[in-house]
């Protein structure tokens, strides 16, 4: 494959490609020639649409790892960052509140810690506890988001009890 800049679509895509098992396995799944992909990572100012993002799609609904490439390539560019949600985390809403609360108060303690610190391992962990704790947080939000969607859109608004 090409070698591609750092951070560039290209590279996101070149490591899209290598998540699913390489440009031989894509092509087989999808019945894209290899050309033709090879092609979605070349660096052309004339060809603004790439590969397509409908193939990328196909590729990442095959294989999550794909997504995640691309998930990460595209929270970066927007200023964030992408937080896989670990499946190990039990479906009960409350246990993930009490995980979040645990984890809150372990990051707020190691980000004190690390305040005016000059030592990068306090520093470094302090970037995990806050990394579980983002993980934590997605993993609620996920199950609330779980929670709702199975309620349907088209739930008439209830008066809820505040």
């Amino acid at each position: 494959m090409r070698n591609s800049r750092t951070g560039s679509v290209q590279a996101a895509v070149r490591d899209t490609y290598a998540a699913y098992g390489g440009l031989e396995a894509i092509k087989e799944a999808i019945g894209v020639s290899v050309a033709t992909l090879s092609y979605g990572t070349e660096i052309n100012e004339h060809r603004p649409g790439g590969i397509g993002i409908n193939y990328l799609d196909q590729i990442s609904r095959m294989e999550p790892a794909c997504a995640a490439v691309l998930a990460h390539h595209f929270a970066a560019l927007a200023g964030g960052v992408f937080q896989p949600i670990d499946e190990a985390y039990d479906a009960c809403l409350a246990s993930h509140t009490a995980t979040v609360a645990s984890e809150s108060g372990q990051a707020v303690a190691a980000a004190l810690g690390a305040l005016g610190s000059k030592c990068p391992q306090t520093i470094d962990r302090a970037l995990e506890e806050a990394d579980d704790l983002v993980e934590a947080g997605v993993g609620l939000r996920a199950r609330l988001t779980a929670k709702r969607a199975a309620l349907g859109p088209n739930v008439v608004e209830l008066k809820c009890p505040e």
